[in-house]
């Protein structure tokens, strides 16, 4: 038996002789299996923990926590600690599921069950034990929280009640390991050599960069409009900054602060309305342009095909193709891209932003995104199949 991943998928091929005639036996496995899922919980670790321990103040504080280390004025640990546990047991998951795959089809080999009650206990002790840990650290650094003398950086905090979010979840993971793996003999899908044969090859798909290429006479709009775009983000970006300015003006006496910060932000607000209209403008502009000259070339290619051509496609796709597939097109090179260079810009620029403010309310908030993002994916599977 030889376990290969194909795509995102597991699949095993199986050969039984009989007599002359060999039969080949496929299995695949499901994309979302528990293993995966774990795999997925260790990254949301690892990069939590990461993230949260180089938003820790400024550098020199940082290399007095690692030099001057104590077990309750420093968090290197549980960083150092996350790196490891998640690095081992994101490859021994796939090392468990390997071996249980192929224990299901040769369950009298004692070196297979043997590996597997090995790689259970390793999971089991670094999941187990790194919990234990960290709840000793959170219980030490609780008791000294009020004093100064052993205060640290807010996003250690958050490390800390990270580390042990994580860990909880990690150990019931493991925990649960015993039954998802022998699962995983009723959760793989036989498939036959005839299904092989007869399974519908993928469409290919097409490239970006190859619709881009369709964009080229309208480059200058699409430029000018990707210059809106950053004027009109950056004013979205820049306005709450402003608006909390008016609001202190507001509280100090003279209102010669309190009218220059509100003409600052009125000014924001008429840029980004002027930012936005003109990308709105300039991108339907060039999407209309776009759709305009598909559709000719289009159409200039369907009239000039043989009689047979009309034989074996239906005038309805046809008619389809020159409607509402050019018009996919159009809002994939205009209306979609538009919106994904605003968001990125928002979210990357809002993200610097907030680290210049105060880098320790921006390292709290970016350590639950992880986890919010976990459960609204949940949620949202939930909600898809109910």
């Amino acid at each position: 038996m030889e376990y290969n991943n194909i795509g995102r998928a597991k699949e095993a091929s199986k050969e039984e002789e009989t007599g002359d005639q060999v039969n080949v036996i496929f299995y695949t496995l499901p994309k979302y299996r528990f293993t995966i899922l774990m795999q997925v919980l260790l990254v949301l670790d690892l990069a939590s923990s990461v993230t949260l321990w180089l938003c820790g103040g400024n550098t020199k504080y940082m290399e007095d926590h690692v030099t001057n280390f104590t077990i309750r004025d420093s968090v290197i640990d549980l960083a150092v600690l996350s790196f490891i546990r998640c690095g081992l047991l994101f490859f021994i998951y796939g090392f468990l599921e390997n071996i249980s795959l192929k224990q299901i089809d040769h369950p009298y080999e004692s070196s297979l069950s043997t590996k597997k009650c090995i790689w259970h206990f390793i999971i089991l002790f670094f999941s187990i034990g790194s919990l234990a840990f960290s709840i000793t650290k959170g219980v030490l650094i609780y008791n000294v929280r009020s004093d100064s003398a052993h205060h640290l950086h807010s996003t250690y905090y958050a490390l800390v009640i990270s580390a042990l979010c994580f860990c909880f979840l990690e150990s019931v993971g493991a925990v649960l390991s015993f039954h998802a793996m022998r699962k995983l003999k009723i959760m793989r899908i036989l498939l036959t050599p005839n299904d092989k044969e007869n399974e519908e090859k993928p469409k290919k798909k097409v490239s970006l960069g190859r619709l881009a290429t369709l964009t080229k006479p309208e480059f200058f709009i699409l430029f000018v409009a990707s210059l809106a775009l950053l004027v009109s983000a950056g004013s979205q970006i820049a306005a709450p900054y402003f608006f909390g300015m008016v609001i202190t003006a507001a509280m100090e006496p003279g209102m010669k602060k309190l009218n220059e910060t509100i003409l600052i932000l009125l000014l924001i607000y008429i840029g980004g309305a002027i930012g936005s209209m003109i990308r709105a403008w300039l991108y339907t502009l060039a999407g209309q342009r776009i759709v305009a000259r598909i559709r000719k070339q289009l159409f200039n290619a369907i009239i000039r095909q043989e009689v047979a051509f009309f034989d074996t496609n239906r005038t309805g796709e046809l008619i389809n193709r020159l409607s509402s597939d050019t018009q996919v097109i159009q809002n994939a090179l205009t209306v979609n891209i538009s919106m994904l260079l605003r968001y990125v810009i928002q979210i990357l620029g809002s993200i610097v932003f907030m680290f210049t403010l105060s880098p320790k309310l921006t390292g709290v908030l970016i350590s639950v995104v992880p986890i919010i993002g976990v459960g609204a994916q949940q949620y949202g599977k939930y909600v898809f199949y109910t």
